[in-house]
């Protein structure tokens, strides 16, 4: 095993078990959502695939890593580790604003207890691009291109549906953009 792999193999653990940690939340989450605010979770389905999607990616990235990582420059690292922390901070941010009502669930709610502190002034869904920004910035550090093109592209298509099913539990009156501001 050499050096690289090594390094990336503390990258990927770093984000599994951050991972594990969010269905922890999710799960502490529930009690939140379910008996004090009567809430309903919906759209289990676009859940279960993104569950799937984020465990293929983290097994395409080992595969990808073990047989050609590589660092193509010292550049495209730096660029890379600053979008991962960016990324990082957009996750703990969601995370803190949101404490107890953050969830990978989505809950149906007729009075929804919607933010607007924080990043969530402006966009309705930061984690979301924090995680647009991991599955381009982690692969791409290793030079693992494959499973950042493919990966990217089917984490974008699940995202797309994901936040429609979204946008239609939130209250329409909170004007925040979904995800980029003035973009999308």
């Amino acid at each position: 095993m050499n050096d690289l792999f090594k390094i990336f193999i503390f990258f990927w653990i770093y984000f599994v078990i951050g991972r594990l940690y969010e269905l922890y939340l999710t799960k502490a989450h529930a009690k939140v959502w379910v008996d004090e605010l009567g809430s309903k979770e919906v759209g289990i389905n676009s859940r279960m695939m993104m569950i799937l999607l984020h465990s293929s990616w983290f097994i395409a990235l080992v595969v990808e890593a073990y047989y050609r990582a590589e660092l193509t420059s010292n550049l495209n690292v730096g660029f890379c580790f600053v979008l991962l922390m960016i990324a990082q901070s957009l996750r703990f941010h969601s995370m803190k604003i949101l404490g107890p009502l953050w969830s990978t669930r989505i809950y149906y709610n007729s009075h929804p207890p919607l933010t607007r502190e924080g990043l969530y002034r402006w966009v309705r869904h930061p984690n979301y691009f924090a995680v647009v920004l991991e599955f381009v910035a982690f692969p791409l550090m290793f030079g693992l291109w494959r499973t950042m093109i493919i990966f990217s592209l089917l984490n974008l298509v699940m995202l797309y549906f994901r936040t429609k099913l979204e946008e239609e539990v939130l209250d329409e009156q909170q004007a925040a953009w979904r995800i980029i501001p003035k973009v999308f």
